[in-house]
């Protein structure tokens, strides 16, 4: 199996848990400009808008662990539970 099937997979049989530890967030005008905001603040780095409003959101929400292999979070001091040398290992 690709690793983007196995991503697939693995987000919808975390979103069909029965726990509450997974929360799914719409988004709204507030969260996108708080995004937004972060994004202009970080023009030098190579964060995406996605990536700032998921940051400003876990940080409102005192999460600072993340599965992603994306170093971007590091760079904002998260954690993140997927680092990109154990995905090598994976493909």
């Amino acid at each position: 199996m690709r690793l983007r099937e196995r991503t697939v997979n693995t987000v919808r049989q975390l979103l069909s848990a029965d726990s509450e530890k997974i929360v799914v967030l719409a988004q709204s005008h507030e969260t996108f400009l708080g995004g937004l905001k972060l994004y202009e603040q970080r023009l030098d780095k190579g964060y995406s808008l996605t990536d700032c409003i998921s940051m400003v959101t876990m940080k409102q929400m005192d999460v600072t662990q993340i599965l992603t292999h994306d170093h971007h979070f590091t760079q904002e001091g998260f954690i993140i539970l997927f680092p990109r040398d154990r995905l090598q290992q994976t493909l």
